[in-house]
């Protein structure tokens, strides 16, 4: 009597072979994600030679400043974010509204870069002298 023998058998995994074919797919995987970090930077590095780019997006300048100077009382409104380059420093002019009294005003802010890309300022509103909260407040960019 003989055996029958699958045509499968041929196709048998050992667990050594399994984590071998593991091994290599991962690796595949890791050089090509360090091959699109790498074309990033690579990118960046040429981008910042052909063109400046600020270090943090006008964008996210925008966003941090109204959610870090608006208040319950007082509602700022971004117009424009500018990047100085030269003084390494990102010009805010804003539009604030007092909810209470519906007084509203227009002002800017200089927000000086510290090195280790921060940037600060003081946000002062003169437009509401009676409302101390309001007055001063420190403001930080990341």
């Amino acid at each position: 009597m003989t055996q029958f023998k699958s045509p499968w058998r041929r196709f048998q995994f050992s667990i050594g072979q399994l984590l071998i074919l593991v091994l290599v797919v991962s690796l595949l995987i890791a050089h090509f994600l360090m091959w699109q970090r790498l074309a990033k930077i690579e990118n960046r590095i040429t981008d910042s030679a052909t063109g400046f780019i600020p270090p943090v997006s006008l964008h996210d300048v925008k966003i941090q400043f109204e959610s870090q100077t608006s208040d319950s009382g007082l509602k700022i409104t971004v117009d424009d974010v500018r990047y100085s380059e030269s003084k390494d420093a990102y010009r805010v002019d804003y539009t604030s509204l007092d909810t209470v009294s519906g007084r509203k005003g227009v002002s800017h802010i200089e927000l000086q870069g510290d090195d280790y890309q921060l940037y600060h300022g003081r946000f002062q509103n003169p437009h509401y002298p009676s409302n101390m909260a309001y007055q001063s407040r420190q403001v930080i960019i990341k």
